[in-house]
């Protein structure tokens, strides 16, 4: 609080004095203090979690419930929506990640929209249900969007159709079914890629038997069949015996014939063209080369994640300013910038599948300043754009890299984009 003016020094009256208290957008007045730097100090909102900065001290004091309400109801001073954007403040050199994190209880999950549907139809539907529920105090919140989001699909949810519910519940026990049975077989865990496969394998199958979609849909050399993981639901054939078709005549032959008796072509001595994505023998895919796509979308990625930060008016000691270097170690200007300036040192590692010039796994480094709370960082989105070509699914995982006394020192929570945590 800032000390204005003294309003009452008469004998007979209590000594007051006018003053500014600070209110957050959701309108309440409690903060907890997030750091401290030289010049100034981060706060918090207690109720929605908002983050704030204050150049100078903070006081707290005991004011009466029913002066804080007169205050927020006849005097609060808004910000100027048609001010010009400003303030020289220098970048904060404390803390890591120089912002306060976002409460445990809330999730990020980014999605792409076309831009034509945004306006016209999300934020309109949004903004709607806002007004609908304006009495919720829930809709009167920084996030606010998110119970938005859970309202519509609540209430899809209560009119879905059984028997879509139904192929849901099915995907989702052919998933579980497929992550148990590679660890019973002490496999390594199925990947996205597989386990997407088999989610939309069931739902196609499903979907066709219960007349959503189309019995021509795929045509007729093209019905997907459903294959559960490690068994066929086909009756086996005999070793040695199994039935194939010949490519050239497509006359039935079997695995014991060293030619097609319809048309004469031997068998087994074509070799297969290998693109570089094939399985081998044990159902893992051959590397491929990376050709520079991870470090494009990379760059793509934090590129848009600071264009979002400083469209969403994010403090500039919290903008997610960034450095990115090709290869799995760190440049020494990532290095510098980290442990000078704080932030995050992260290593992004590429598709399992892919690898770089020096013929290992694909991976590029980053120096990321800042951690808004409000936005989500997802290296996914822009990487498996990039690896359609290539992949046709590309799946990245997010190191952040500690440094080696990191056990010794003032520790930090770990930014929301991380899949895991390691020791430089």
């Amino acid at each position: 609080m800032a000390n204005d003016k003294k309003t009452n020094e008469g004998k007979n009256g209590i000594p007051t004095e006018e003053t500014k208290i600070l209110t957050c957008q959701c309108g309440s007045t409690a903060f907890d203090v997030k750091k401290r730097t030289a010049t100034s100090v981060s706060l918090s909102c207690a109720k929605c979690g908002l983050k704030c900065s204050v150049k100078g001290n903070i006081a707290t004091v005991r004011v009466r419930q029913q002066e804080i309400a007169y205050a927020i109801q006849n005097t609060v001073v808004a910000p100027d929506p048609g001010a010009a954007t400003g303030g020289s403040s220098g970048k904060g050199g404390g803390g890591r990640g120089g912002t306060a994190q976002a409460p445990d209880k809330y999730g990020m999950w980014k999605v792409r929209l076309a831009k034509n549907t945004i306006e016209t139809v999300v934020r309109k539907a949004f903004e709607c249900i806002r007004i609908q529920n304006c009495s919720d105090d829930k809709f009167r919140e920084q996030t606010w969007q998110g119970h938005a989001l859970e309202f519509i699909c609540a209430d899809y949810l209560s009119g879905c159709p059984h028997e879509v519910l139904q192929i849901f519940d099915a995907m989702e026990a052919a998933e579980e079914d497929m992550v148990k049975l590679a660890e019973k077989d002490g496999k390594k865990e199925p990947t996205a890629r597989k386990i997407r496969d088999l989610r939309a394998k069931v739902r196609d199958k499903l979907a066709k038997e219960s007349g959503i979609l189309p019995a021509d849909f795929f045509g007729s050399d093209d019905d997907r069949q459903m294959d559960l993981p490690e068994g066929d639901t086909e009756e086996e054939q005999p070793e040695g015996e199994e039935q194939l078709q010949c490519p050239e005549c497509n006359a039935t032959v079997t695995t014991d014939d060293e030619q097609c008796p319809g048309c004469g072509v031997a068998f087994g001595t074509e070799e297969s063209e290998d693109d570089g994505t094939e399985e081998d023998g044990e159902g893992e895919f051959k590397p491929v080369p990376d050709g520079g796509r991870l470090l494009k979308s990379v760059r793509a990625t934090l590129s848009t994640y600071l264009e979002e930060a400083t469209g969403a008016e994010v403090d500039e000691d919290g903008l997610p300013e960034y450095l990115v270097s090709d290869g799995p170690t760190p440049s020494q200007e990532l290095v510098e910038k980290w442990t000078s300036g704080g932030g995050y040192l992260v290593r992004i590692l590429g598709d399992e599948r892919t690898i770089g010039g020096d013929e290992t796994r694909a991976a590029v480094c980053a120096w990321v300043a800042a951690e808004p709370a409000e936005l989500a960082l997802d290296f996914g989105l822009e990487y498996d754009d990039a690896t359609d070509d290539i992949l046709g699914d590309g799946v990245v995982e997010v190191v952040e890299l500690l440094p080696p006394d990191y056990d010794e020192i003032d520790q930090w929570p770990q930014p929301h984009f991380a899949d895991r945590r390691e020791t430089v």
